[in-house]
């Protein structure tokens, strides 16, 4: 036995069997942190119980405090957790374990879910009170980011196990997450395993749901023909076996891809047979996605009239229902009416849809609103309140890591008598 080993097997002597429990099931858990939550959920305790265990360990230096409510290992000492647990836990005890802290990472995901996108289809049929909930999409945002990199671990060791339900509903689950927060590499990933669990599972409602998920990851990443691909599989199998909504969804994913391929004819017909399913199935936010798209194929088409009724229909549509795809119809109005020359009416409608950005936390799409309104004070020569927009917009897309930083930064770079 090491020096280190002697020191840790003296500390892991002294602990009452209840802190040593704690200790050795927390090798479990993977990444750099844990939350004092998901120690709970692996050692089966409550949380209040967990809380004092890990002080325990904290005063035998078998732990650290990362931030508040989060705990780390040295890795030293996490090594030694693993060796512990391998020993002294049966191979059923050491999978219950995984099992109950992966069921909590699922349950606490779809609580997000249910948050931040109310209105689209969930892995779980209601939140669940088993995990940790959220009062606002914000809070929700702020879990899941502090989580991301347990939670992507969480994917790939609920598929190591054996958990198939479990390894493609969470991917599932964190989408629209890896959306707003726009993780879209995460996202690819993470899909690619939910679909490889389903297949593994039999569940080809799992399948083609997983499916639609690479589709929209690849279409984020700028693949679109590889997109068109994988919504035409779910869409294959969700007629298959008689999934109207997924046969709506992916029939507007499809049209959608058309339209980033320039093919509008082919997408008009794909997305009116959408909004034709939404509509018999009363999802009025799916409704306004799909009006919100066709209103974009008019206008593809050269139809800004019609476009434009589109569009107000979408908001119409959404409002009071879905915060996101609200912004999205009322981005659209202000692109519009920036197309147009409509500068101060663009200004309006960029506004519009900030304020709604701002109430979900939606990081991309403020981003990509900050942009436009900023262009149109550009265009009315208001270079103060164009810096303004425009810097803000440079902040949010360099939070997110996304290319577009350049072109604002250098859009920034030309505009005279900034502040």
């Amino acid at each position: 036995m090491s020096v280190p080993e002697n020191v840790f097997s003296r500390a892991y002597d002294f602990l009452a069997p209840d802190a040593a429990r704690m200790f050795r099931l927390t090798g479990l858990l993977k990444g750099a942190d844990f939350s004092v939550e998901a120690a709970a959920a692996v050692a089966g305790v409550g949380v209040m119980e967990a809380r004092q265990l890990l002080s325990l360990l904290m005063n035998e230096n078998l732990l650290e405090k990362a931030s508040a409510d989060r705990y780390q290992f040295h890795d030293l000492v996490k090594a030694y957790a693993i060796e512990r647990l391998n020993a002294e836990e049966s191979a059923v005890s050491r999978k219950a374990a995984a099992h109950r802290v992966l069921s909590f990472y699922l349950r606490t995901a779809d609580n997000v879910d249910h948050v931040i996108a109310p209105q689209r289809r969930h892995v779980l049929a209601a939140p669940s009170r088993w995990a940790k909930t959220f009062d606002n999409p914000q809070s929700a945002l702020s879990w899941c980011e502090a989580e991301r990199l347990n939670l992507i671990a969480a994917i790939d060791q609920s598929v190591l196990l054996g958990f198939e339900e479990i390894g493609w509903k969470l991917p599932i689950a964190l989408t629209y997450f890896f959306i707003l927060n726009s993780h879209p590499v995460n996202r690819h990933r993470t899909a690619l395993v939910a679909v490889d669990a389903a297949r593994r599972a039999g569940d080809r409602y799992a399948e083609a749901w997983g499916e639609t998920c690479v589709g929209g990851a690849e279409l984020a990443l700028g693949r679109a023909p590889d997109a068109l691909g994988r919504f035409q599989r779910a869409l294959s199998v969700c007629m298959e076996i008689n999934d109207t909504q997924g046969q709506a969804i992916n029939l507007g994913n499809v049209a959608n891809t058309l339209v980033q391929l320039e093919r509008y004819e082919e997408a008009l017909d794909h997305a009116n047979e959408s909004l034709r399913l939404f509509r018999s199935l009363h999802d009025q936010r799916s409704e306004s996605i799909e009006l919100r798209l066709i209103g974009s194929i008019h206008r593809g088409l050269g139809d800004n009239d019609e476009a434009s009724r589109l569009y107000h229909a979408a908001v119409n549509a959404a409002h009071g229902v879905d915060l996101q795809s609200e912004g999205d119809a009322l981005q659209e109005l202000g692109e519009l009416a920036r197309s147009q020359k409509k500068f101060p009416a663009a200004v309006t409608w960029f506004q519009k849809s900030i304020d709604v950005r701002r109430r979900i936390d939606d990081k991309l799409g403020l981003a990509t609103s900050l942009l436009g309104l900023g262009s149109a004070f550009r265009a009315l020569d208001d270079t103060h309140m164009a810096y303004a927009a425009l810097s803000e917009s440079l902040t949010m897309y360099e939070l997110l890591g996304n290319a577009k930083a350049s072109e604002v930064r250098e859009i920034l770079d030309n505009i005279t008598g900034q502040p």
